[in-house]
């Protein structure tokens, strides 16, 4: 899957533009849980050195995941 570079947002924005899937702290909790949550593995979080970056359609696509598991 080719990586678009307009689908990555820092996760303060990403907070700012989607407040319903929670606050900047709790995205960061999400982070720092990303191999037990699967986010990892979807290809949702991009790391350059400091920088975290979430990657739009694959944490749509992580989450859409999880709440189909849950279902």
């Amino acid at each position: 899957m080719a990586l678009n570079p307009s689908d990555l947002l820092t996760v303060r924005e990403f907070a700012l533009r989607f407040p319903n899937l929670g606050s900047e702290a709790s995205l960061r909790w999400q982070i720092f849980c990303a191999d037990l949550n699967g986010l990892n593995a979807a290809g949702a979080i991009v790391r350059r050195g400091r920088r975290v970056f979430l990657n739009v359609p694959a944490y749509m696509a992580a989450i859409a995941g999880e709440a189909a598991k849950a279902a």
